[in-house]
């Protein structure tokens, strides 16, 4: 039998406490079945304890088992936690420490870090992320960012974000470790030096995906193309020489054009870096990229000239700004590009 403890967003130290009093109650009044089984009652009023604490929005659905965006479970087949992000259980947190433990499942706060047993040793849920300070709230406290859909707890200083694995295969926005001129060779030679940067690095989620001619392409436009994201597809940012950066996700439209917000790109669960980046694309909305060319590309991505210019993008801006800052010359040699990966 898989065994899943299911746990909410918005779920604070308390909370847990007062959960675990009442599976022990409820343990207490029914049958137990063998070992690494718990009791179907004691579930039943677990999960039925928890819908009182479940979060008022109306969040999207995972499935196998069925779960709602930010809420995460305890999967005994696999000893980990996950955590729904509204499409994937993700895995949270991977990095075994060499403290024993005995009770899988068992969430400790330790050392302002949350934990938990996965049958051997804790498992430290940290991804090495802070998301800004949490003053005023208290130490150990969780919640769910729905924005960018991570689960981060209080250390009694700041925000800090639970390391979640991004699921096999899938697609990836990724910024270049190293920056260029305005001469990238063309469309084709930023589609190269997108590939040999994305290969020849470390990068939050690298594992999950296959990297080739046919995954990786520069996020940009010449004179007449513009290399596009995929229709209806959930993208998740990562920043090329950073295992800690990104694992924020945005899903595009039906025109594939994102990410549908305001936010900074700048930071720790996005690119965690200000950039300018070549991008060639028009001015679009203040939340939707445009997925046709701006009319400056320095002489289709082949010119390092002052005398010519290409439209680049700041990471550290909010709304039209991260894809279209307006134009600078192609001799600029501090602007990075944007890759696309779709495996």
């Amino acid at each position: 039998m898989k065994y899943h403890r299911r746990v909410y967003p918005k779920l604070t130290f308390t909370l847990l406490i007062f959960l675990k009093v009442i599976r022990a109650i409820s343990s207490f009044i029914t049958i137990v079945l063998k070992k690494r089984r718990t009791s179907i009652a004691a579930a039943n009023i677990l999960f039925s304890v928890s819908l009182i604490f479940c979060c008022k929005q109306a969040y999207a659905l995972c499935s196998s088992p069925a779960g709602v965006s930010g809420q995460f479970q305890y999967d005994s087949s696999q000893s980990r936690y996950e955590l729904c992000d509204g499409t994937n259980w993700l895995e949270m947190g991977d990095n075994a420490t060499a403290t024993s433990c005995s009770t899988a499942g068992q969430l400790s706060y330790i050392s302002n870090v949350w934990h938990y047993c996965n049958g051997s040793v804790q498992v430290n849920m940290d991804s090495g992320s802070t998301d800004g300070s949490c003053s005023g709230t208290t130490n150990s406290s969780l919640t769910y960012d729905a924005t960018d859909k991570n689960l981060r707890w209080c250390d009694g200083t700041n925000w800090r974000v639970v390391g979640n694995a991004a699921p096999p295969g899938g697609h990836y926005f990724v910024i270049t470790s190293i920056s260029y001129n305005g001469n990238l060779g063309g469309l084709s030679g930023a589609n190269s030096k997108c590939l040999t940067d994305l290969q020849g690095n470390n990068w939050k989620g690298k594992s999950n995906v296959t990297l080739n001619s046919s995954t990786v392409k520069a996020f940009l436009c010449d004179g007449s193309t513009c290399q596009n994201a995929q229709a209806s597809t959930t993208y998740t940012f990562a920043r090329s020489g950073s295992t800690t950066a990104g694992g924020t996700t945005f899903t595009t439209n039906a025109s594939g054009q994102g990410p549908g917000d305001t936010t900074t790109w700048s930071g720790s669960t996005r690119f965690g870096a200000s950039r300018f980046w070549w991008s060639g694309r028009a001015i679009g909305s203040n939340t939707l990229w445009s997925n046709s060319p701006s009319g400056a590309h320095c002489t289709n991505w082949t010119s390092s000239s002052g005398a010519q210019s290409g439209t680049e993008a700041d990471t550290g801006d909010t709304e039209r700004f991260r894809w279209n800052a307006g134009s600078f010359d192609c001799s600029a040699t501090n602007e990075y590009l944007v890759c696309l990966v779709d495996d």
